[in-house]
């Protein structure tokens, strides 16, 4: 019998790294058990995200903006709202084999309010998941330290309830612990974007092509991947793009150098805030070498992206996903941590000198680029090296969900 494998996460909102690993586990699961049937729920159900991914999208339960989800709790649980939305949602769960929730920064408090945000989303879909009698895993999770106590709870249950947990880093485990989540029996793996496929050879240069922007001249070419931090306050996101403009002086000072500015995420709506085209267009605009900085315009799926690391000599990433992208291409990179999951990843690349705070000024993230490229070759071996060590663990990913899902049939009490 063909098995029905559900995915809830942070899919179709132009994110590098959300999508990701979902082309990782269809791809897997896909060899592993012939032609199992993919859904995902999504904020915006797209038929292009579909042939792309090899999924069927369908309404998830949040509001398409920031607008109508105002004053609101979920879709479908509002007293006004109809009933067929919410039944939609638990219908396909309760029709599901497996339903796998990640990968990403879940378990936090951004958002967190009564049935609204990340985590409450994720124990309000294991709930129907458990009525239903469907096995839920949760998929390669990150995880901040809680302080509200109904976080805390909540985390536990959602937990505790689930068939398989996995982890991307050590630092989730700890976080968890460190505010009195009780952990039952997980699994840490890798980043399971690391396992994604690639891109064709090539790609890269033909989106260059694409954007009318020069190759590679005489000089370096920086990869710089930002994210808009307004949500850590406006002082913060000042201090850091004052930093980062200084950083793109500097590099640029240098003759022939130039700066590539890479979007990890395009998703406009509401704001730019996760468009970081915008704060892109930005920083070129503050910068004194502005025809040196090039802003990649386009929104490009996640191996796109990958791909055009390997027009760079050297790389800074403040989105963990440019980190990851840029270490598999062989690229020296600089990781900045704005959360823990980025010092996470350097963890596991045992490369812990290679990131720095969010906060860094840019004359200790220049000294640290020219300390990388001193010695670029040994930079690269060793990060190839240690990849492919990780990757060679992802299929622990693909062995879970597999025996989870194998034995298809009603799941109904």
């Amino acid at each position: 019998m063909t098995p029905t494998i559900v995915f809830d996460g942070g899919y179709t909102l132009w994110s590098a790294g959300d999508d990701a690993p979902l082309a990782f586990m269809t791809d897997g699961l896909a060899r592993r058990l012939g032609t199992p049937v993919f859904k995902a729920f999504v904020r915006h159900p797209h038929a292009s995200f579909d042939r792309r991914f090899g999924v069927q999208t369908l309404p998830n339960l949040e509001h398409e903006s920031k607008a109508g989800a105002a004053g609101r709790w979920f879709r479908g649980l509002n007293f006004t709202d109809p009933r067929g939305e919410l039944a939609a949602v638990a219908d396909t769960v309760a029709q599901a084999d497996l339903l796998i929730m990640g990968a990403g920064n879940f378990i936090t408090e951004v958002g967190m309010d009564v049935l609204r945000g990340h985590l409450p989303r994720f124990c309000t879909m294991a709930l129907m998941a458990q009525m239903a009698g469907t096995p839920y895993m949760l998929f390669g999770l990150s995880a901040n330290v809680l302080h509200n106590l109904w976080a805390v709870r909540a985390a536990g249950w959602l937990l505790r309830g689930a068939a398989a947990v996995t982890f991307r880093e050590r630092m989730a485990v700890e976080n968890l612990r460190a505010c009195g989540v009780a952990l039952p029996e997980h699994t840490l793996l890798p980043d399971a974007a690391l396992g994604a496929p690639r891109a064709p050879q090539g790609r890269g240069d033909e989106i260059l092509r694409q954007e009318q922007i020069p190759s590679r001249a005489a000089g370096l070419r920086l990869a710089l991947a930002v994210r808009d931090l307004s949500w850590m306050g406006s002082h913060a996101a000042a201090l850091y793009e004052r930093h980062q403009t200084e950083l793109i002086n500097l590099w640029c000072a240098r003759k022939d150098n130039d700066v590539l500015l890479v979007p990890q995420c395009c998703y406009h709506a509401d704001s730019g805030i996760t468009d970081d085209r915008v704060l892109g267009r930005t920083l070129r605009g503050r910068s004194r070498f502005s025809d040196k900085v090039h802003v990649i315009e386009g929104c490009y799926h996640y191996d796109d992206i990958e791909s055009l690391y390997t027009q760079a000599d050297c790389a800074v990433a403040t989105r963990l996903h440019g980190s990851v992208f840029a270490a598999r291409m062989g690229i020296p990179v600089v990781g900045l941590a704005y959360e823990d999951k980025v010092r996470g990843f350097f963890g596991q690349l045992q490369a812990e000198d290679q990131c720095l705070p969010w906060d860094a000024p840019a004359t200790d993230i220049l000294a640290l680029l020219d300390s990388l490229m001193l010695r670029a070759q040994a930079v690269r071996d060793h990060m190839l090296h240690r990849i492919e060590q990780l990757q060679q663990q992802l299929a622990g990913y693909i062995d879970i969900a597999a025996a989870l899902a194998a034995p298809a049939g009603d799941h109904t009490p």
